[in-house]
């Protein structure tokens, strides 16, 4: 494969077309080597919310076996699987077998605080804008992540969802 960047320089070689990659990403998306720092006033309209006692006990509260099925049974179908190999197919098909441990594991990462950081992996995947891409900008980036992450964020979005319009302005 070739690959040319922006400035018209062209590699053929896996080193070169993955610097050439990681540098236009890098410049387009940033970097983490200076992430913008927390500013209180950004949360300053946050600060007369105060959730019911009621909100409080369904956010603190633990997940039943049910819930965390049903965050993998809710998941999209046909997605490239992330660097663990495992898709929601996968878990879904076995889930007679696998479901307990697996509903174990999240039901231990929720109690414990302490994700792996497998769980957490991630591939990015570049997928071309148009065919026979052969640019480095006819490429856009996809981040591949692990299904068992993906169910993990969806279970906290599920507790969540219910507080974002008391949350959230409309204005």
């Amino acid at each position: 494969m070739l690959l040319e960047d922006e400035e018209g320089n062209r590699s053929d070689s896996h080193d070169g077309i993955q610097n050439m990659c990681v540098a236009y990403f890098k410049n387009l998306l940033g970097s983490e080597e200076n992430p913008p720092q927390f500013i209180q006033a950004d949360i300053s309209n946050f600060q007369d919310f105060e959730c019911t006692e009621e909100q409080k006990t369904r956010l603190q509260g633990r997940f039943s076996k049910e819930e965390i099925k049903d965050a993998f049974f809710c998941l999209p179908r046909n997605k490239t699987n992330g660097p663990d190999g495992y898709s929601a197919e996968f878990f879904t098909t076995c889930w007679s077998v696998i479901g307990p441990e697996v509903t174990a594991a999240i039901e231990e990462f929720f109690s414990s605080g302490t994700l792996l950081k497998q769980w957490n992996a991630t591939n990015l995947v570049l997928i071309p804008k148009i065919p026979n891409a052969s640019r480095v900008t006819d490429f856009r980036p996809i981040s591949c992540l692990n299904t068992l992450y993906k169910v993990i964020s969806r279970l906290l979005a599920n507790r969540v969802k219910s507080i974002l319009p008391k949350v959230i302005s409309h204005a």
